[in-house]
């Protein structure tokens, strides 16, 4: 067993979440409901050999071209070099935001969900520990695969992010490089691991997921693993309503934040909203259009999701690829973001309201409730 960071703890609730979610589907699988009832095989298949597994390889793939980038403004601490570096971030996280919203499988061991990416980190938890870091120039995570052993905090992309844009605008040297260095490497690693564990290796998550039976210990039946990929769809529109727009817009009774924003030191903020909107559609039409039922519930469900996605598309498109930060200080720009705020939730409503009862699949908690 790896180490796991004792930080670690305060996000077993998450992992509770995930075991009580196979409970549920487990003990909720009404008589109609079976695992020969709908094509749940061809919809877990379609998912793993067209999304998931190429996405963890483009994950891999461009986090270790981050490491070189990092590299080479380390040895070279210079303006393009950054922008280099800045670039290669842009890609990795392009990368991670595809295989964001899936919660499930070997990027949930050994908390490596939370290791690439603590967001939201409501207390601020990571970025107090990284000016705790480079204060005192610990130089212990910077030992080879020792930043596995730190804090969440400090292991993943808001980490990098904050010494890569960091408050002075300036090229990071010594210290602050070689912890991007380390950070960078930490999350290569993990990529890595996760695109190799679900095409092989002791745990082959791949055959997981097709093989469920009582002698599979994640899933007993072909409708659980739907059910997972359903649950985690759900929660990515309403990460994406809540999360990503409601908080950092003050949608929820308070004042516009953009600190709350994701990404928004690199001003990526709506940038990751267009490519998560694109993952979570592309798993709709791969894996759960093709289990609607051809008749008029199925057809209007399907209508219902795709206009909803297509309002919000409208929405982002709206506002001309402009930064968060700059729509959030322009008073004329309230409408449109009340607009984005309302396409988002609305297309969180529909989801939950219209294919679950299509394909008769109840929906389970997700890793967002009691947040």
């Amino acid at each position: 067993m790896r180490h796991i960071p004792h930080q670690a703890i305060h996000y077993l609730g998450a992992l509770l979440g995930g075991l009580a979610l196979l409970l549920i589907v487990s003990l909720s699988a009404h008589a109609e409901l079976s695992d020969t009832s709908r094509d749940w095989a061809g919809a877990n298949r379609a998912a793993v050999e067209q999304l998931i597994i190429p996405g963890y390889q483009q994950f891999a793939t461009q986090s270790e071209a981050l490491v070189k980038a990092v590299d080479q403004l380390c040895a070279s601490p210079r303006t393009d070099t950054l922008m280099l570096a800045q670039s290669a971030f842009h890609s990795a996280m392009d990368a991670w935001q595809a295989v964001q919203l899936y919660r499930f499988g070997p990027v949930d061991d050994y908390l490596r969900y939370h290791r690439i990416q603590l967001w939201p980190d409501k207390r601020s938890t990571g970025s107090k520990q990284l000016k705790q870091l480079i204060a005192s120039e610990d130089r212990t995570p910077l030992g080879t695969d020792q930043m596995r052993h730190a804090s969440a905090g400090v292991q993943g992309f808001p980490a990098l992010e904050r010494l890569l844009w960091n408050s002075e605008r300036s090229v990071p040297e010594g210290y602050s490089c070689e912890l991007a260095r380390a950070i960078s490497r930490n999350i290569a690693q993990m990529a890595a691991e996760v695109s190799a564990e679900w095409r092989g290796g002791s745990r082959h998550f791949q055959q997981v997921v097709y093989t469920p039976g009582e002698e599979n210990e994640e899933f007993a039946a072909h409708l659980e693993v739907t059910a997972r990929l359903q649950n985690n769809l759900n929660t990515a529109f309403q990460f994406i309503a809540e999360s990503k727009l409601a908080a950092p817009l003050g949608s929820e009774g308070g004042r516009p934040r953009l600190q709350k924003a994701e990404n928004w030191r690199s001003q990526r903020s709506l940038r990751n909203l267009r490519l998560d909107l694109d993952a979570a559609e592309q798993l709709y039409r791969i894996s759960f259009r093709p289990l609607l039922d051809d008749n008029a519930e199925g057809q209007a469900a399907d209508a219902a999701l795709l206009a909803a996605i297509d309002t919000l598309r409208t929405a982002l498109a709206a506002l001309h690829e402009r930064p968060l930060e700059t729509l959030l200080n322009d008073a004329a720009a309230k409408p449109q973001l009340d607009q984005l705020q309302a396409a988002a939730t609305a297309l969180h409503h529909t989801f939950a309201t219209t294919i679950p009862a299509a394909i008769e699949m109840p929906l389970g908690f997700n890793s967002l409730d009691g947040d």
